[in-house]
């Protein structure tokens, strides 16, 4: 049982249906702008921000396509000053994650902020997306469609496949498809008050929703995607475990700092890899070479990614972009995925499941460390 409304919409797309819903949110004065993915020349899709409700029709919150986790654009837009207007954020389920993480790190301010989240399916790399885009029907409703049906589709990102969250644990509004007969309506699910109030500002009557059948299909959806999700750390123990499997893994790697600069939850304004520490004279790469006959250029590539992963695990919210972004082919997701998994459960902490949880960095538990024994001497 939810809080919420059915939005009933007839003769059109489930894509269309939610244009209307924010149409109407502009229109009705509920919110003064939108954050939503907008396609962009080329058939793509990138965050826009949307105020004419007559460019709705360029809205693609539907499209299986993420160019980067709107939470860093949010992270840039409101950690100097937050809107002024009321903005509605449109947030597939990790992308709301990674927000209440840098909430609880003061990168992001929820004034003025209404966060929505809809149903995930899942979403593809670039260039498979663009190779949808070449076919006649629409890929966003085809796998809405298919994951409603009980299917996946192995082509999907492997961030995605192995995703536990196909529905966001918070918001202040829950966008439902999934498990309903998504092509006549879809379920609003107020999680707050914020959420209320704009259920109420459209003219809607929140009242108790039942849900079992999307229950189970949400259930049923978890399960295969925690099945995935054991394999892929199964593979990933093989693949990359002790130095050397590890220093091989990380071979290909430039240090562009392309996944740290994607990365939603890396939050400092003043990076330690961008720093004058890296800013070494000639001479001291030649001491190092002299030293060890050869050194790797650029150098501490090794560094940079074992104090990323010390940095910000506890917070990772698997969303795939640092893979997404490397050129080299590094495996970054599977690498940060596995190291995250076992931070989290060693501090059994969930991240973007509770706004009002405290980080791990910011509490001190006596007991938190216990299944870590002090070595024999």
């Amino acid at each position: 049982m939810a809080r919420g409304v059915f939005r009933e919409y007839k003769g059109k797309g489930l894509e269309e249906g939610l244009q209307e819903l924010w149409r109407e949110l502009l229109e009705r004065d509920v919110v003064q702008a939108i954050l939503l993915p907008m396609e962009v020349e080329g058939g793509l899709v990138a965050p826009g921000l949307l105020t004419d409700a007559a460019r709705i029709g360029e809205s693609r919150v539907v499209s299986p396509y993420m160019p980067v986790n709107t939470a860093r654009v949010l992270q840039m837009m409101t950690k100097t000053m937050p809107p002024s207007e009321k903005v509605a954020v449109v947030l597939c389920p990790c992308e709301a994650r990674a927000l209440v993480e840098l909430v609880k790190l003061k990168q992001i301010s929820q004034e003025n902020l209404i966060v929505i989240a809809f149903d995930c399916p899942g979403t593809y790399a670039v260039d498979d997306y663009k190779k949808l885009l070449e076919g006649k029907e629409d890929p966003g409703e085809l796998l809405v469609e298919k994951v409603n049906k009980g299917g996946e589709d192995a082509q999907l990102r492997e961030a995605c496949r192995t995703c536990p969250y196909p529905s966001a644990p918070w918001a202040d509004i829950r966008i439902g498809f999934l498990g309903l007969d998504y092509k006549k309506r879809f379920l609003l699910e107020a999680l707050t008050e914020k959420g209320e109030e704009l259920i109420t500002g459209l003219g809607m009557e929140i009242a108790d929703v039942p849900l079992k059948e999307r229950e189970a299909l949400l259930d049923k959806l978890v399960a295969q995607r925690k099945k995935a999700q054991e394999q892929l750390l199964k593979e990933q123990q093989e693949q990359l475990k002790g130095p050397d499997k590890l220093l091989a893994a990380l071979s290909s790697c430039i240090r562009c700092h392309n996944c740290m600069t994607v990365c939603p939850v890396c939050y400092c304004k003043e990076c330690f890899f961008k720093s004058p520490t890296f800013e070494m004279e000639a001479d001291r790469y030649l001491g190092l070479a002299h030293k060890r006959g050869a050194t790797r250029m650029p150098s501490d590539m090794l560094l940079f990614h074992l104090t990323r992963m010390a940095h910000m695990a506890h917070a990772c919210v698997q969303c795939g972009m640092c893979e997404e972004a490397c050129p080299m082919g590094v495996p970054v997701f599977r690498l940060f995925k596995a190291t995250s998994a076992k931070v989290q459960d060693l501090f059994n902490y969930e991240p973007g499941k509770d706004i009002e949880e405290e980080i791990p960095i910011s509490a001190f538990r006596e007991e938190e460390l216990d299944k870590i024994q002090e070595p024999k001497i």
